[in-house]
């Protein structure tokens, strides 16, 4: 399987290819893109109001909405992107962070490109907050959507020390559905019979019990619902939070990924079958035919 990385590789290649030649080129980057899950992007140099040059990151996120409705959310950003954080964000964009072209170096490049990963973890990176200064009772439920109708959702579990993390994925194709089940099945088997310290996975069309507590709907007859449950062994220590941070927010992604490359896989091995029976059916042909 190939993991997907959580940071954008077009906002670090193309920072650390224009730094790796005259400081002059970082003034011509300008470029704006979109991802598979509805985030719009726009990385551009530009000089501030003192005339110095700068690099300017802007984003949308379909989520935004809900995360800026939140304080303590508002606070976290606002804390990991200290120093880069602009206080009003492009017209059309959700956040903006910035850093003059002469300070830029490559943790500050690497900060750009973790621009996404930081946002889709808020609420995973809230509730490890909460867990470590051990407010667990005021812990509330909260979703992050997607623009393909997908989403996920943190959700703190009937036992103080449980976890819910709630994948609402929607699959258009009922081929992708079919797939989508023997894909997972695997995580829920090997879990069961190889890895007994994984996280219970759980799939299936019923929505969760759990999602009659948040206002997201589940009615979409297109959607399939996952549902893992972290216990402490999964986010005790800083370095399995950090793991966490960067895969489990973007399992739907890597999930859709992956479907598209076993169909087209599938579709491959057709072509070729279909190549040989060809083949046979040519070689087999009378000569006056």
């Amino acid at each position: 399987m190939i993991l997907l990385n959580s940071d954008s590789s077009i906002i670090s290649e193309t920072l650390k290819l224009n730094q790796s030649s005259p400081v002059t080129r970082l003034d011509k980057v300008d470029i704006s893109f979109e991802d598979h899950s509805g985030g719009q992007f726009h990385l551009y140099a530009t000089k501030n109001v003192s005339g110095q040059k700068e690099i300017k990151l802007s984003a949308k996120f379909p989520a935004w909405k809900e995360i800026s409705k939140e304080k303590d959310l508002m606070e976290i950003v606002e804390k990991e992107f200290e120093g880069f954080y602009c206080k009003t964000a492009d017209e059309g964009f959700d956040v903006t962070i910035s850093c003059k072209i002469d300070e830029l170096s490559n943790e500050k490049i690497e900060k750009f490109s973790q621009l996404k990963q930081k946002i889709i973890s808020l609420p995973l990176t809230r509730i490890f907050k909460e867990f470590k200064t051990d407010n667990r009772e005021i812990i509330k439920p909260f979703t992050i959507s997607f623009g393909n109708k997908d989403f996920y959702s943190v959700v703190p579990g009937e036992n103080k020390d449980q976890i819910i993390i709630l994948f609402g994925m929607n699959f258009v194709d009922q081929t992708d559905t079919i797939l989508a089940k023997v894909f997972l099945q695997e995580f829920y088997d090997t879990r069961n019979n190889r890895m007994e310290d994984a996280p219970v996975v759980l799939y299936g069309k019923e929505p969760p019990k759990e999602l009659s507590n948040l206002s997201k709907s589940s009615d979409n007859s297109s959607l399939n619902y996952l549902t893992l449950v972290l216990f402490p062994r999964h986010y005790a220590t800083p370095q399995a939070q950090d793991h966490l941070l960067k895969t489990v927010p973007f399992l739907s992604d890597y999930i859709h990924y992956h479907l598209k490359c076993s169909k087209a896989y599938l579709h491959q091995r057709m072509r070729a079958k279909t190549g040989d029976f060809l083949k046979v059916l040519n070689r087999a042909k009378p000569e006056n035919f």
